[in-house]
C-alpha cells in the first residue's frame, strides 16, 4: 500500500483502510497517482517541461473538451495535486479552472517526482 500524507492530501490505495487520514485530509488515491505519472511523462517529453492537460486527459480516457464531468474531474485532480505541491500550472497561478488549464499547461514539481519515485519502489 502506498500511503503518502502531504499537507491535506493522503495518497494511498483506496481499497485498503488506514493510511493515517485525519479530519483535515482529503482521501485520494490511484487516480491522482496515475494522473501525476501521466503529467510527468508528458512534461519530460516536452522541451519546456510542460504537459498539455488535454493530452494527459486523453491518456486517462477522459474528454477534457467535450464532457463537463471529465473536465471537472481533471480540474479537481490538478487542484489537489497543486495544493499538495506536486504540480504547478504554467505561470504559477494558484487558481485552477478549466479555462486556465485549456490555455496553459502544467508541470510536475520536484516534490511530485519524489513522490512518484517513492511510490514505485
Amino acid at each position: 500500500m502506498v500511503g503518502w500524507v502531504v499537507r491535506r492530501i493522503n495518497f494511498g490505495n483506496e481499497e485498503e483502510g488506514g493510511g493515517g487520514q485525519s479530519d483535515g485530509e482529503s482521501r485520494v488515491g490511484e487516480r491522482h497517482t496515475r494522473f501525476l505519472k501521466v503529467l510527468d511523462e508528458a512534461a519530460r517529453a516536452d522541451m519546456a517541461g510542460v504537459a498539455s492537460v488535454y493530452r494527459c486527459a486523453q491518456s486517462l480516457g477522459l474528454d477534457f473538451v467535450g464532457k463537463e464531468a471529465d473536465r471537472e474531474e481533471i480540474v479537481g485532480l490538478v487542484r489537489d495535486l497543486q495544493e499538495a505541491g506536486y504540480a504547478k500550472t504554467v505561470g504559477g497561478a494558484r487558481t485552477v479552472s478549466a479555462e486556465r488549464l485549456a490555455l496553459g499547461g502544467i508541470s510536475v514539481t520536484e516534490d511530485g517526482r519524489s513522490q512518484l519515485q517513492a511510490s514505485s519502489s
